[in-house]
C-alpha cells in the first residue's frame, strides 16, 4: 500500500479494489489496486498530488479519481492500471465521498466544495458537460441509478437533490452537516449529520426526512449544540435547538448552557 491510504471503492464486476493514498510520500501519489482474489496490490498508479475520493463504473471498467491539490480528475482504465487522461472539474472536496458514477448513465458526479458546484463528466467523452450550483461547500455525493437521481450533502445543512436527466436542482432538504449513501431498491437516502451525532433518512419519492425527530436524535442535537462540544456554550444551530425545545415546551430557552440542560432533560423525559 501507499501512505495515507484513504478513498476506497470496488469493482464488483472484476474483484479489483482501488485505494487512493493521500499524501502518498512512498510511491509518488497513486491509487493501489488490489486483487479481490488474492489480497495482494498489483499495481499503483501514479495519479497526482493528494488523491482523496475514488469511484469506480463496473459496466466500462474506469475508475475515477480527485485530487486535493489540482482541479483534475483522473480517469484510470480498470483493464491496463494506466491514467487514460485528466479531467478539469473544480476545486473537488477532501472527503472519500466526493464522486460518484451512475454506471447506467456513464456519467460522473464530482463535488466541488469551495465552488459550491457539481460538475458531471460524460465516461464517454470524459469531459464536463455541465456544471451545476448547489449548496454551501458541498462535500460527498451519492447516486441513485434506478432513478437517475443525484444527492449532493452540503456543509450548509442540506441534501441538493439534482435531477439527473434535467441536470438540475429540484430540492434541498434540511439535514445537518452530511455525508450521503443511497439505498436504490428501496428509494432511501441515509444522510450521516456528524454534528449532531444523528443519521436523517430521506424518502427518495418525496424528498422529506422521515425521521425528523426521533427521540435519540433529538437527544443528540440538545447534547451536541449545547456546550458539550463547544465550551464557550455557543449554539453553532440556535435555531435548530430552539426550535425543539420549543415542541416541548421549554419557553425558557436562551443561548446558554444552563437552559440547555433544560432542553436536554425534556427530552430526556419526553
Amino acid at each position: 500500500m501507499g501512505y495515507n491510504p484513504y478513498g476506497i471503492n470496488v469493482n464488483p464486476l472484476t474483484n479489483m479494489i482501488y485505494v487512493a493514498n493521500y499524501g502518498d510520500w512512498v510511491f509518488s501519489n497513486t491509487v493501489s489496486v488490489i486483487n479481490g482474489t488474492t489480497n495482494k496490490v498489483i499495481a499503483n498508479v501514479v495519479v497526482g498530488k493528494n488523491p482523496t475520493a475514488v469511484s469506480v463504473n463496473p459496466l466500462t471498467n474506469m475508475v475515477y479519481v480527485t485530487k486535493n491539490d489540482d482541479n483534475l480528475v483522473s480517469v484510470i482504465n480498470g483493464t491496463t492500471n494506466k491514467v487514460i487522461t485528466n479531467v478539469v472539474v473544480g476545486y473537488a472536496h477532501t472527503s472519500h465521498g466526493s464522486i460518484s458514477v451512475n454506471p447506467l448513465t456513464n456519467m460522473i458526479y464530482v463535488a466541488n466544495h469551495k465552488d459550491n458546484t457539481v460538475s458531471i463528466i460524460n465516461g464517454t467523452t470524459n469531459t464536463v458537460i455541465v456544471t451545476i450550483p448547489v449548496g454551501v461547500d458541498p462535500n460527498a455525493i451519492s447516486v441513485n441509478p434506478l432513478t437517475n437521481v443525484i444527492y449532493v450533502g452540503n456543509n450548509d445543512d442540506t441534501v441538493s437533490v439534482i435531477n439527473g436527466t434535467t441536470n438540475r436542482v429540484i430540492s434541498a432538504v434540511p439535514v445537518g452537516v452530511a455525508n450521503v449513501s443511497v439505498n436504490p431498491l428501496t428509494n432511501m437516502i441515509y444522510v450521516a449529520n456528524n454534528d449532531e451525532n444523528t443519521v436523517s433518512v430521506i424518502n427518495g419519492t418525496t424528498n422529506s426526512v422521515i425521521n425528523p425527530y426521533d427521540k435519540a436524535p433529538l437527544t443528540a442535537i440538545a447534547h451536541t449544540y449545547n456546550g458539550h462540544h463547544n465550551p464557550g456554550g455557543t449554539v453553532k444551530h440556535y435555531d435548530k435547538v430552539q426550535k425543539i425545545c420549543k415542541s416541548l415546551s421549554v419557553t425558557s430557552f436562551n443561548q446558554n448552557i444552563d437552559s440547555t440542560k433544560k432542553c436536554e432533560l425534556a427530552v430526556l423525559a419526553k
